[in-house]
């Protein structure tokens, strides 16, 4: 029982494989529930086992990832070339956010795609906002990259990245100031007036975007929870800054997979699904208006903190 218990709480091998395929079988079988429009008690079963496997199946990934990360890290000191990039937690996040800039772009497509397809502007403003957050992630790797080019002096590298952590915040705050206002045209046009499209189409269309969020949503929010956890005692204002858009990304994926859903559901939207649409978007914008705030504050505040070492030196 002790070992169960100790593989449970650290999965590894084929328990942790296991964990995996059954979180994301638990995911298909409730999207199969919903595609069906199947009825009755056990439909409610499928989707409590669905959330406890998808769950623990996050939870196997983020205990998975330190594990991974040490064998990189023990791989790259066999390697000079390899070592100078997977060597250290802040390089290896560097490089990881230039392969999530990749993968985002790639989402930014598909939601513009079906954007065209069902004259969405709905899905059109979730394209523009996943575009914006990976340009803003692009900008603070190269500021980052371009203070630390400019400057040897150890201070004014992190005054720089605290002046990019700080406009970071600004515009975090500035795009969920957008996004609201796409979630307001969504609420008010229950879900952007897709009725007018063909439904048969309309069912195809968004069962693809479906799957694709709910996959885009389990890898954002895995490591998302990943990062937050990793990066909390860390000093590095870049990384704070990575993290915070991180975390918005994978938070904005979780309304557009909401939203997603109760689309599949019904067309147009009914009053309550409205409301809980509307509920879980102002949520996600408040938390992330907090958000933009506190780091505009925190980055004044070091700063301030390090002018005034300056002067007593």
């Amino acid at each position: 029982m002790r070992k169960l218990l100790d593989l449970m709480k650290n999965p590894r091998g084929v328990f942790l494989i296991v964990a995996w395929i059954l979180g994301l079988g638990g995911a298909a079988a409730s999207i199969a529930v919903v595609a069906l429009e199947a009825e009755g008690g056990w439909v409610y079963l499928v989707y409590a086992l669905a959330a406890i496997f998808l769950a623990y199946a996050i939870y196997a990934l983020v205990k998975f990832v330190p594990r991974a990360t040490s064998a990189l890290s023990a791989f790259g000191k066999k390697h000079p070339l390899l070592g100078k990039w997977l060597g250290s937690y802040e390089r290896r996040t560097l490089l990881f956010s230039g392969l999530s800039f990749v993968i985002n772009v790639g989402y930014v497509v598909l939601n513009l795609v079906i954007a065209v397809l069902t004259s969405s502007l709905w899905y059109g403003a979730l394209a523009a906002y996943y575009f914006a957050l990976s340009v803003l992630r692009y900008v603070v790797l190269g500021g980052t990259h371009g203070a630390l080019k400019k400057s040897s002096d150890e201070r004014a590298r992190t005054t720089a990245k605290l002046r990019i952590y700080r406009n970071c915040g600004i515009a975090l705050l500035v795009l969920v100031g957008l996004f609201m206002l796409a979630v307001v045209q969504f609420v008010v046009t229950s879900g952007g007036r897709l009725e007018d499209f063909a439904l048969p189409n309309l069912r195809t269309y968004t069962m693809i975007t479906l799957i694709s969020s709910a996959a885009f949503t389990f890898y954002k929010v895995s490591f998302a929870i990943y990062n937050v956890v990793k990066v909390h005692k860390m000093t590095d204002p870049t990384l704070w800054s990575l993290r915070n858009i991180n975390l918005t990304a994978a938070l904005v994926s979780l309304v557009a997979l909401q939203t997603t859903m109760t689309l599949f559901l019904e067309q147009p939207l009914s009053q309550d699904m409205r409301i809980m649409n509307a509920v879980t978007a102002s949520a996600v914008c408040l938390f992330v208006a907090g958000l933009g705030i506190v780091m505009i504050v925190r980055a004044d505040k070091k700063k301030k903190a390090l002018a005034a070492e300056a002067e007593h030196e």
